[in-house]
């Protein structure tokens, strides 16, 4: 719940590709917690990657000719994905949108991803899933505001 103890918009962003499209921990990690969160009546969506040459990329690479692009998402799998086929240029768009309480930042563009969002302002939980902080693409601590949460204490 929010500061007023109402229901919140959590947006999980990830530079990956999400279900159906790839299938991975950080996707089902998502794709679960997005699930119990709209249960318990909050406003769960996922922004993720394209992958752009399967049924569901063609088809929303065809409605974002049609449409308002900023707005195209689907609902196969019972919440919002909007999927993007540049994620990191697509975030301050995906913000205007869907106007989230707060962003789960997954893997992967973690820093980047997570500067970008706030500075637009909106507040940020970094979910961190492994220990390959090589692959990361910045430095965690650059992030001020930034809550961090990860699923070991390793």
């Amino acid at each position: 719940m929010d500061a007023a103890g109402g229901l919140m918009k959590i947006l999980f962003a990830s530079g990956f590709q999400h279900l159906p499209q790839i299938f991975g921990g950080v996707m089902s990690n998502s794709h679960e917690i997005a699930l119990a969160l709209r249960t318990a009546g909050h406003q769960a969506a996922v922004a993720a990657d394209l992958q752009p040459d399967d049924w569901l990329g063609i088809g929303t690479r065809v409605l974002g000719k049609f449409t308002d692009k900023r707005s195209v998402y689907d609902r196969i799998l019972g919440y919002p994905a909007y999927r993007r086929w540049n994620f990191l240029e697509s975030l301050p768009d995906l913000v205007e949108v869907i106007k989230p309480d707060v962003v789960v930042v997954q893997p992967s563009h973690q820093i980047a991803s997570s500067k970008i969002l706030l500075s637009l302002g909106v507040p940020v939980i970094v979910y961190f899933h492994d220990v390959l902080f090589d692959r990361l693409d910045g430095d965690p601590r650059d992030l001020d505001g930034a809550l961090f949460l990860a699923n070991s204490e390793f």
